[in-house]
């Protein structure tokens, strides 16, 4: 095993402080009966020690992947850069270094002299398309939203809005009609720019998938006071795949207990796409249990998959552990705000996608008015500016201001 191999398994697998309480490749994948009884977290964590020694804490050599992820992955790449102004000689260079990738299996990594030849071009091709992620994260924020019961103190969870009127957030939050009737979307919230409260209409479109772990729920078009819905624009749902490779970093955009909207960035990598189950991404990062159903974004600013739940720290007894390596009580800690997160799961973008093209077709005949919202999901996802995911509606009145300063990474509790 080469040396930067090893140093690169021992970041994704062995505890340090850059990783503090990661369970390692021999822990038991169990909780302790008196623990968190989710069954979904426990499946997470199930997976995570699984795939934990494939973990990716910086991108993988060209050479070490695979074809059949490289050509997608690569095929973006190239529709990115075709966009840009002045690229066109580099353009050439990619393409003659891509060429010999027609003639591969797909099944085979690439040939060494292959991956030479492409290591150059895709360097500078990265670099040409590398954007601050803060150019994309003001639009970002602005569709992402805080959701509560009407009237009550403390929050479900959140959302993104993914095309006019429709929302996507996790089922953990809106798990059926009756909750999402009770609850509002509250954009802006605690950005002192002024909130903006939405009804949720599931009515007009709800839909929750207990594989997938999302609920997609319909908008008032108009807040309380009149504003618009439609000028805090939505993230585009790509369906293509290729969009991130693990070892990347990604940005997790939500409401973390109650407060203003953040984007956690402190040790957010894409750690890996297990391919089974083959809708489910692993990614590091300093997230919250409130931030069920935030937007997790590429550099580019594209949404690659939707955070479902972190996946705790566990003892050799499986019991869940705390910040200060305590045991975890729920009577003390009921919303687990002191336990120490090791890691997270998201559904994939792609995954759901395909998802909601079948579910489209099944429900287009009984209920075309929600089929045809479904449509605008899919629709804003297929026409997205691949250079620009980020797609506020031109038409709409721009909201109010939001003051300067605010802060893109949340403090460490």
């Amino acid at each position: 095993m080469r040396q930067d191999d090893q140093i690169e398994r021992s970041r994704a697998t062995g505890p340090g402080p850059s990783r503090p309480g990661h369970r390692g490749r021999h822990a038991p994948a169990r909780l302790h009966p008196g623990g968190d009884r989710d069954p979904e977290r426990l499946a997470a964590l199930r997976r995570w020690t699984i795939t934990a020694p494939d973990h990716r804490a910086r991108p993988r050599p060209l050479g070490d992947e695979p074809v059949a992820l490289l050509l997608p992955w690569l095929g973006r790449l190239r529709r990115h850069l075709a966009g840009e102004p002045g690229a066109a000689l580099l353009l050439d260079h990619l393409d003659r270094a891509m060429a010999p990738l027609a003639g591969l299996s797909r099944r085979r990594r690439l040939p060494p002299p292959v991956a030479r030849d492409l290591e150059d071009p895709v360097a500078r091709a990265e670099a040409m398309l590398g954007r601050p992620f803060v150019r994309h994260a003001e639009r970002a924020l602005d569709s992402v939203g805080r959701i509560a019961p009407r009237g009550a103190n403390g929050s479900a969870g959140c959302g993104v809005l993914v095309a006019p009127g429709v929302l996507l957030t996790a089922r953990t939050v809106l798990s059926d009609m009756l909750a999402a009737a009770r609850c509002t979307l509250s954009l802006r919230f605690g950005t002192g720019a002024g909130v903006r409260t939405f009804r949720l209409r599931p009515g007009r479109l709800f839909h929750t998938d207990a594989r997938l772990g999302v609920t997609l729920v319909a908008v008032d078009p108009a807040a309380s006071d009149g504003t618009p819905l439609a000028a805090f624009g939505h993230l585009a749902l790509v369906g293509e795949v290729g969009k991130i490779r693990p070892g990347y970093p990604v940005h997790v955009a939500g409401h973390r207990a109650d407060r203003l909207v953040r984007i956690v960035t402190d040790d957010a990598i894409l750690l890996a796409l297990p391919p089974d189950p083959g809708h489910l991404a692993q990614y590091g990062g300093d997230t919250t249990p409130g931030s069920a159903g935030a937007p997790v974004l590429s550099d580019r600013g594209e949404m690659v998959a939707l955070h479902l739940r972190g996946v705790p720290a566990t003892d050799t007894n499986g019991r869940i552990l705390t910040l200060d390596g305590g045991v975890w009580d729920r009577a003390r800690d009921p919303r687990m705000q002191g336990v120490r997160w090791i890691g997270n799961e998201g559904v994939r973008v792609s995954a759901l996608v395909r998802h909601l093209r079948g579910v489209r077709t099944r429900i287009a005949a009984h209920d075309p008015s929600a089929a045809a919202l479904l449509g605008a999901v899919l629709a804003v996802g297929d026409g997205a500016d691949r250079a620009a995911p980020l797609r506020p509606d031109p038409a709409a009145p721009s909201p109010c201001a939001r003051p300067a300063g605010r802060p893109m990474t949340p403090p460490r509790p």
